[in-house]
């Protein structure tokens, strides 16, 4: 017979919630460099329009002038 390994719940728990949280912390890091490389970009259009996708870019330029 073949013995299995058998794993407490214990520690299958604790190895998702760590592999969960690499995950969070992996997901946080990129978007805070992603929300400051959109941060310095100088223009107001972009950045409006970015942030509202609704709008079209002709739209946004309409509302800023």
């Amino acid at each position: 017979m073949k013995k299995f390994i058998r794993y407490s719940p214990f520690s299958v728990i604790l190895e998702k919630y760590t592999i969960s949280f690499t995950y969070r912390i992996a997901f946080l890091s990129s978007f805070q460099y992603f929300y400051n490389s959109v941060r310095e970009i100088p223009e107001k259009e972009y950045r409006y329009s970015f942030f509202i996708p609704t709008h079209s870019r002709s739209k946004v330029l309409r509302c800023n002038r």
